[in-house]
């Protein structure tokens, strides 16, 4: 009850000092882990951006990496081949896409799937702020830090045979702590703490998502935005994007999610954002290089130049959208419609 509480009184004090983030004519790079490298969530918020603000130029590149954390751990079960750790690319990710803005989403990793520690929650929070400190020696003047989505132990055991520990004591992402969302809980409570209204800001994901899986149980208790407990599907990617969107001042019309989620679907603006969107991380995460590898090899291009070119012309073509759309809204406005 007192997490739960002391979650309310966070919320209610960000909320206050809500601010606005401009992100038009900016270059904005999102870091984070495998939801993240999904990219669907990174898409929407593109789209939206695109589609809000259809003059301005909006330049957003998702990079998030599989199984990264930012607190450097890796529960036994990854002996084999550590999980990535975003220090170890941070430094190469700011020298060659050179944002202004940075995103990140962090958390899902960071526990291990183990039930807390001090240790492991004092990781996390070196981790995300070295985060900070690193990118501001870079020139990054603004951040939105995301709380991480919540672990769904309804839905988690759909692709594990049980929860840990495992039959040598162990947890890992194979065998989950049932109640690591309060971990998650934790993480989320003191990333909030950190959202000075000024140039950092916090989206709080972990709360929509849980608000909205709860909304949902009552009148289906199996209802879970995920299928593995871990990683969210269009919807629970919808909403993370409507978290971040909202904390900046976007408005956005999100009062029945299905038929928000349908609305974006059917746009045919966003296929091409988000095949543009997709292609461009691919391609900066690939040029940064990066290590995720039973070999500890790195995976690296040596040369950016062809993909840009493809993100270029698709960019033209969601330019060509964008004032259609802006045209036939003109025409509305001016009818009445």
């Amino acid at each position: 009850m007192k997490k739960i509480i002391f979650s309310i009184v966070l919320i209610l004090i960000v909320g206050a000092g809500a601010a606005e983030l401009d992100l038009r004519n900016k270059r904005v790079m999102i870091v984070g882990d495998s939801i993240t490298q999904n990219h669907t969530w990174v898409s929407v918020f593109d789209y939206t951006l695109q589609k809000t603000f259809s003059e301005d130029a909006i330049d957003v590149v998702g990079v998030g990496l599989s199984s990264e954390t930012a607190s450097g751990l890796s529960e036994e079960a990854h002996r084999s081949c550590p999980r990535p750790w975003i220090h170890e690319r941070l430094g190469r990710l700011l020298e060659k896409i050179k944002p202004e803005v940075v995103i990140a989403c962090y958390g899902m990793n960071d526990g291990i799937y183990h039930p807390q520690s001090p240790e492991r929650m004092t990781a996390y929070q070196k981790g995300m702020e070295r985060l900070i400190e690193t990118c501001k020696e870079a020139g990054v003047s603004e951040f939105i830090l995301m709380t991480p989505p919540p672990f769904d132990p309804v839905s988690a055991l759909t692709k594990r045979e049980s929860f840990g520990p495992d039959a040598e004591g162990a947890y890992s992402y194979k065998y989950p702590y049932k109640n690591y969302d309060d971990v998650l809980a934790d993480y989320g409570a003191w990333i909030l703490t950190l959202d000075n209204g000024d140039d950092i800001l916090v989206a709080d994901v972990h709360n929509a998502l849980t608000a909205y899986t709860e909304q949902q149980r009552l009148g289906n208790p199996e209802f879970s935005l995920s299928g593995d407990g871990v990683h969210p599907g269009f919807t629970g990617h919808l909403l993370m994007a409507n978290a971040v969107l909202k904390r900046i001042g976007v408005e956005i019309n999100d009062s029945d999610i299905s038929l928000q989620e349908q609305s974006v679907k059917q746009d045919p603006l966003f296929e091409p954002v988000e095949k543009r969107s997709k292609l461009l991380g691919e391609s900066w995460r690939k040029y940064a290089g990066y290590i995720r590898n039973k070999e500890q090899t790195m995976t690296k291009i040596d040369s950016i130049d062809e993909p840009l070119r493809e993100t270029e012309a698709l960019q033209k073509q969601i330019d060509s959208i964008r004032k259609h759309h802006d045209h036939g809204s003109r025409l509305q406005e001016g009818a009445g419609l």
